[in-house]
């Protein structure tokens, strides 16, 4: 404790004894997300942790039942956990709303403390393109607020019965709060997400998933058929949104081969996907689409640089609020020794060498000092 106060201390007086400052700004715009001057040259990961490509695995199943089923869908949550990777289940609240059914919901709430995340699926499970703007947004945003009501923390959706084509549709979504909605598509050139898709609202609010399971010639049978999806979209460096139904629930509607799951997990992690919850996808790349840094230089010499940073995304921080990653390069300086953070800080140093920082930051529109010295 003592020594932190020292480093805080010496930050501060290093700041506010500086008479002149070195403005050094960001573009107001950068597609790439690299800023750079002759000192510095900060790199926003395109994927945190510098991850290869994305993907969030959602399954479409209900944590109620017998045993046989709770095992089942919790042999998937463990085959996910123990490659450190993540998963999303629905939630449709009709299912946990009678009182008998409540009982479940302690259960999903020690699910979320395993990194599961549970996405809005209607209050009732209906296509919500048969019905009207008003029934529309009623039904989700009843399910928007007995998912708070209950501690599950909504904010993506996924459409039952992908039943997402109607503008009053996506609409009604976006109006309930959720920031973001999976649908389905059979169109096999478009499931590659970009950043870029994200800026568009229609996009954003019928993401194409692919859906896995057997019943459909269209939908995807077996790991065999998934990994061409697979590979490719690590090539394209993209997002994919991949929808479950009854994993190793042989017979049952669009089921799923538990063996072909666990290889389409192993086949995601050797090619380095960020397996990650939908709605954290979506801040992410919400987060990078937004961003603009500001730093400035406040102190230089031989040994040490002190500088100001902000980072922006205009966005809600209570909402938009996973890390993204960033990799600042100091070429210009002897080998990096020691790294001094202010106390209130948001930054999370994660690893150097003698040039480079690689660290997490969150966009919270605040001044963040950090002091970098040299051998």
């Amino acid at each position: 404790m003592n020594r932190l106060f020292v480093l805080v201390f010496l930050i501060t007086i290093i700041c506010i004894s500086c008479d002149t400052t070195e403005n050094i700004t960001t573009p107001d715009t950068n597609p790439n997300n690299n800023y750079s001057n002759s000192a510095i040259a900060i790199n926003v990961l395109k994927w945190y942790r510098g991850h290869k490509a994305a993907v969030s695995i959602t399954y479409d199943a209900a944590w109620e039942g017998n045993q046989e089923r709770i095992t089942k869908l919790s042999d998937v949550v463990n085959a996910v956990n123990e490659r450190d990777m993540k998963i999303d289940f629905e939630c449709a609240t009709e299912k946990y709303d009678d009182p008998e059914e409540q009982t479940y919901l302690p259960m999903l709430r020690n699910l979320m403390n395993d990194g599961v995340h549970f996405f809005g699926h209607g209050h009732e499970h209906i296509r919500f393109d048969l019905v009207d703007y008003d029934s529309a947004f009623s039904g989700m945003k009843k399910c928007y607020n007995l998912m708070t009501e209950w501690g599950l923390k909504p904010k993506a959706y996924g459409y039952p019965g992908s039943s997402f084509h109607k503008q009053s549709t996506r609409s009604a979504c976006k109006d309930a709060g959720f920031i973001g909605a999976r649908g389905a598509t059979n169109d096999r050139d478009s499931i590659y997400i970009m950043h870029e898709n994200l800026k568009d609202d229609d996009f954003l609010y019928g993401l194409p998933g692919i859906v896995m399971g057997h019943d459909d010639e269209v939908y995807y049978q077996d790991h065999e058929e998934v990994k061409p999806v697979i590979n490719m979209g690590a090539v394209k460096e993209s997002w994919i949104v991949f929808m479950y139904h009854n994993i190793g629930f042989e017979g049952a509607y669009a089921w799923y081969s538990f063996n072909d799951f666990l290889k389409d997990l192993d086949l995601l992690k050797s090619l380095d996907y960020w397996a990650v919850n939908m709605d954290d996808a979506i801040c992410y790349i919400q987060e990078y689409n937004n961003l603009n840094i500001e730093y400035t230089l406040i102190d230089s010499t031989p040994e040490l640089c002190t500088y100001k940073f902000v980072w922006s995304d205009n966005l809600d921080n209570e909402i938009y609020d996973h890390p993204l990653s960033l990799k600042i390069n100091f070429d210009g300086h002897n080998s990096i020794r020691n790294i001094l953070l202010d106390m209130n800080t948001n930054i999370s140093i994660i690893s150097t060498d003698s040039t480079t920082i690689n660290m997490d930051i969150y966009p919270d529109e605040k001044e963040h000092l950090m002091t970098i010295i040299f051998d």
